[in-house]
């Protein structure tokens, strides 16, 4: 249980370091409208639909509902960047540097 809950946090705060950019515009409404239609997507993409599993125990199903929670935050992870990309925009941290060059200088 620590594990996932460390996994979580540093997932979401490593998600906060990094912002989005677009190489022919630099629109802030139209960033926000672009964003807000692939937070919708990803939601529709990552729901994993109603549990109908059944546990043998109580501990069981608190696992089982911990194990879908964190499926559908990297679902809606990947789905959200995925729709931002397929808009034009990529992921930055730094000065204006992609991500994937940020990573390969280390």
């Amino acid at each position: 249980m620590k594990v996932i809950t460390m996994v979580l946090i540093t997932v979401l705060l490593s998600s906060c370091a990094i912002q989005w950019r677009h190489p022919d515009h630099h629109d802030r409404n139209r960033f926000d409208g672009d964003a807000a239609q692939c937070k919708q997507y990803a939601d529709k993409m990552s729901d994993p639909g109603p549990d109908t599993t059944v546990y043998k125990n109580q501990s069981a199903a608190s696992g089982g509902a911990m194990g879908r929670a964190v499926g559908q935050i990297i679902a809606f992870r990947m789905w959200f960047v995925r729709c931002m990309e397929e808009r034009g925009y990529y992921q930055y941290k730094g000065k204006d540097k992609p991500v994937t060059q940020v990573a390969e200088e280390k």
